[in-house]
């Protein structure tokens, strides 16, 4: 098995493997052009791939039936700053942290939102997080259903992404559908979607420095 944008950042170490399983199919459904470009690149059928970008309902609703699970009512009046995706290290959450720890020097009452889907990813990053003393600025929040992440998406000042490779995140979208500021790294697939300055704010993957930016930017349009 392969990730298709994730492999392919490493062509050469992974060529071999991705053109044996490309041999086994005959048609391959995308969700976004930069996959689509990439299968092409790879010697694939431009004709047999088919491209179904993801995206919300244009007459998508904030939902509004979830008031017991109210964020501001935990957090009171403090920044929220939202971080959607999975704890898994390819969504590299210590850069949020590390990025979160020097944003929070302006934005005392920042608080960072987090979804606990993984345990032992949630141990590393509390040790990284005592290290940078931000630990009471961690809320955990259990994933339980799609309503009630919506929800979430809703009450929060900005939703941030680190992703090293990424494709369409449906989540993101729903912010921006919502026009909760997102901060994203630059891949492939987010690219197409978040430009900077316009649609959200941006800074190259691995950046910290840019992401602290990305953040306080978007942090000072919603103070």
């Amino acid at each position: 098995a392969f990730d298709l944008m994730r492999d392919s950042v490493d062509f050469q170490d992974n060529k071999k493997v991705l053109l044996t399983s490309l041999e086994n199919f005959h048609t391959i459904v995308v969700d976004n052009d930069s996959s689509a470009s990439i299968l092409i690149s790879l010697g694939f059928p431009e004709i047999n791939i088919l491209n179904f970008p993801w995206g919300v309902p244009t007459e998508y609703k904030s939902p509004t039936d979830l008031t017991n699970a109210s964020l501001r009512s935990q957090l009171g009046e403090g920044k929220i700053v939202f971080s959607p995706r999975s704890l898994h290290k390819h969504y590299n959450q210590p850069l949020i942290f590390r990025a979160f720890g020097q944003v929070r020097e302006k934005f005392r009452d920042a608080k960072l939102v987090l979804i606990d889907d993984d345990p032992s990813q949630r141990r590393e990053l509390m040790s990284l997080a005592n290290e940078l003393k931000i630990e009471a600025s961690l809320v955990w929040l259990p994933f339980s259903n799609s309503s009630q992440l919506e929800f979430w998406l809703q009450e929060s000042d900005v939703v941030v992404t680190a992703a090293s490779t990424d494709g369409t995140s449906v989540t993101v979208l729903q912010a921006m559908k919502l026009g909760i500021p997102v901060v994203s790294s630059v891949t492939l697939g987010s690219s197409s979607w978040v430009f900077n300055g316009v649609t959200g704010f941006t800074f190259a993957v691995g950046d910290e420095d840019g992401c602290v930016n990305a953040l306080s930017r978007a942090l000072e349009m919603k103070h």
